[in-house]
């Protein structure tokens, strides 16, 4: 149970009263204790009521609390154990539904390492050629051809630069 709090005055001291059909905290049909939490930190209450309807805490605050959280066992007649058995129950549910989708998945990671192979295998061919004498010079004649045809272009600017600032 969460609540929202603004303290107007100290001491601030909150009693409050649970109907146990609503809200409580069992164990083997035992009281339980409830753990309070005040703005992330453990609140020390005392138990001043309690039967077999209805318990009742009281605890003090600070003057800066903004939020309280009364955690128990069992809300509205549901236990902390019936939730985790029927999450217990929707997971393995889910578990069964998520098989095709699996079978799926694994369908698609071995097309994927059979594409991976052939993707090495072609990777290799041509790492192979990368390093052959006749590559590597047919690959240092068109950068040197790209570099003259760069250089010759860089001279006739400057040419005609040259000329034009001589003709005015």
């Amino acid at each position: 149970m969460i609540l929202d709090i603004q303290v107007t005055e100290l001491p601030a001291t909150i009693e409050i009263s649970f109907e146990r059909e609503f809200f409580d905290s069992v164990n083997f049909d035992n009281n339980n204790e409830f753990t309070i939490i005040a703005d992330g930190d453990i609140i020390y209450y005392e138990e001043i009521f309690s039967n077999s309807e209805i318990r009742t805490l009281k605890f003090n605050l600070s003057s800066d609390t903004e939020l309280v959280e009364i955690f128990g066992t069992h809300l509205k007649g549901i236990s902390a154990q019936t939730q985790t058995k029927i999450i217990a129950e929707e997971v393995s549910i889910k578990e069964i539904d998520q098989t095709d989708k699996i079978n799926e998945l694994l369908d698609e990671n071995k097309k994927l390492q059979e594409y991976n192979i052939l993707l090495k295998e072609e990777n290799k061919e041509l790492d192979g050629r990368i390093f052959e004498l006749e590559n590597l010079i047919s690959a240092l004649e068109t950068q040197v051809s790209n570099l003259n045809t760069i250089v010759i272009e860089q001279v006739n600017v400057i040419y005609n630069w040259v000329l034009g600032y001589a003709i005015s």
